[in-house]
This record gives structure tokens, sequence and C-alpha cells, in this order.
């Protein structure tokens, strides 16, 4: 054997990775990584379930959720569609407004929901459209949603990218220009029901951390008819009873 095969035979068992052992490696390396994996998503639904009936959920309610008959929204009739925003973790007051608005058909959450999607929809039981806010960081949730219900169509945001702090023009502009009759927001944990040029611009405020004068936990209760093109009605509510919000460092 000469000096050059030397050298790359060398070169080829210093350097070169054994295909078997690598391979096998990367095996084991995927096979832990799904275990992991796996052992975090059932501590998180556990977590989850635990959080649930704090709240005073039964097993049977928790365990009725459809997933599937839920993602579809309702396309005709009547309907009943709550409107909240700003939970921010603390659910006691949307427990206590859904057990009184229920049966709902719709619920829509303008964001700050911090990692509770999954625990509103089971509240909820029915179709629920959640956006996220500046406080939702990497929540998978969509930062707009412009849907439909029969003929009406409908803006749903948080507002943080959209200057609500100093007023709705931009709101106003962008629900207009997606052919919006109404546009619905959080944010400010101040609730409103007003007109910007001919879209209704409609704010739940807080329903777990108010901040308009009166402090007061508030939703708002919208009544559409998918079957017809009349103007839907908002009716601004007040949590009965609510559970006071107390800052916490924890």
């Amino acid at each position: 054997m000469g000096f050059g095969e030397k050298f790359n035979k060398i070169w080829k068992d210093l350097f070169e990775p054994v295909p078997e052992k690598r391979d096998e490696f990367s095996e084991e390396t995927e096979e832990e990584r799904r275990i992991e994996k796996e052992k975090k998503a059932d501590a998180e639904r556990m977590k989850e379930r635990e959080k649930m009936l704090e709240l005073g959920m039964t097993e049977e309610v928790i365990d009725a959720y459809d997933p599937e008959k839920c993602a579809v929204m309702p396309s005709s009739g009547k309907l009943k569609v709550m409107i909240v925003s700003d939970t921010h973790g603390r659910l006691q007051n949307l427990k206590k407004a859904l057990d009184v608005e229920k049966p709902i058909d719709v619920l829509l959450h303008c964001g700050d929901v911090t990692g509770d999607e999954n625990i509103i929809r089971r509240m909820a039981g029915c179709h629920v459209r959640i956006v996220s806010g500046n406080m939702d960081f990497g929540s998978g949730c969509p930062e707009r949603d412009i849907f439909s219900i029969g003929s009406h169509k409908f803006l749903l945001c948080h507002g943080h990218r959209m200057s609500v702090n100093s007023g709705n023009e931009m709101l106003a502009s962008h629900a207009r220009a997606s052919g919006a009759e109404a546009a619905f927001y959080g944010h400010t944990h101040k609730p409103e029901i007003s007109m910007n040029n001919g879209v209704r611009i409609v704010n739940p405020g807080s329903i777990s951390q108010p901040r308009q004068l009166e402090r007061k936990y508030t939703y708002v209760i919208m009544e559409v008819d998918a079957d017809s093109s009349k103007m839907p009605e908002f009716t601004l509510k007040e949590v009965e009873d609510p559970e006071p919000y107390r800052f916490s460092w924890s």
C-alpha cells in the first residue's frame, strides 16, 4: 500500500462517519424527542383539565366537547353571539357570564387569552373564534380574522396593531376596506359600542381586568339574523357577582 492509499484510509477512518452508528443515534434521538413531546402534551392537558375542574366544570361537560362539530360556523337562523376580550388567564368571570348566557351559538374572543384557548373552547361548547393579542406570544391564533355569518361580514382583532389607544379610525378603515359592517376589538380594557364612518365598532371591555372609570367587568351580546341583511343588535352586559381582579406577582 502506497503512501497515498495509506493517507486516504487514515483520513476516512478519522473523519468519515460510520453510517450504521450515525443512523442508530439519529433514530434514538428522534424517539427520545417524540416521547418527551408527548409527555409535555399530556402534562399540559392535565393542567388544563385541573383548571377547568377548579372553575366548576364537570367531567361530563369537559368530555362532551366535540371539536369537529364546534369547528363549523353556524350559517342560518337567528344567532346569539358572545363577544369577550382580555381574559389574561383569569376565567372565573367568563365562566359566570357563560352560565348566564348559555346556550350561545358563537363565542368571539378579541385577544390576550394567554394560553387558555383550549379551555375557553371547552367552556363555550360552541363555535369559537380567537385572535392573538399583544400578550399571546406564539399562540398560533391569527392577529386578524375576517369572517361571515350569513350575509354579515365582520372583522375581529385585538387592536394593538391599529393604534386603538389613540382612536378607531385605522380600525374602521381596515374594516371598511375588507367589506366588514362591524369590527370587534379589545386591548384598551374599556367597553365601547359606536359608529365610525359607517362601520359599527365594538369593544366588549375586559371581563377580568377592567380599566374604565367604573371598573365594570363587561362583555357584549350580539343578536344577528344570518338570513337577513338587518344590522345586528349589540348589548353591553356586566358580569353578575363578578370575581374581582386582584394583582399577584405569581
